[in-house]
């Protein structure tokens, strides 16, 4: 019998129940920091200035919608200069 540590590990998480390659339709404030690869409180300060990155309530939980996401994060590379014929370039 399983003691409840290893109860708790052999659970997937909510994101793991998904099908591989499915994002969630909703992240949480450290998921959504994970996406854009910075940290939650940089996440915290670019919430408060961007329409974008508004929460959405269900219930209690505050999340951030994934589309929103990815629409910030294409918002941001169209406002970035063209003029730099290396700028896409990956090292």
């Amino acid at each position: 019998m399983l003691d409840a540590a290893e109860s708790h590990r052999a659970r997937p998480s909510k994101v793991d129940a998904l099908p591989i390659g499915v994002p969630p339709l909703l992240c949480s404030r450290a998921e959504s920091a994970a996406f854009l690869r910075i940290g939650t409180t940089l996440f915290d300060e670019l919430s408060k200035q961007h329409p974008l990155l508004q929460p959405v309530r269900i219930g209690s939980r505050v999340l951030w919608p994934y589309e929103n996401l990815v629409a910030y994060v294409r918002e941001l590379k169209d406002a970035e200069p063209r003029d730099d014929p290396w700028g896409y370039v990956a090292v």
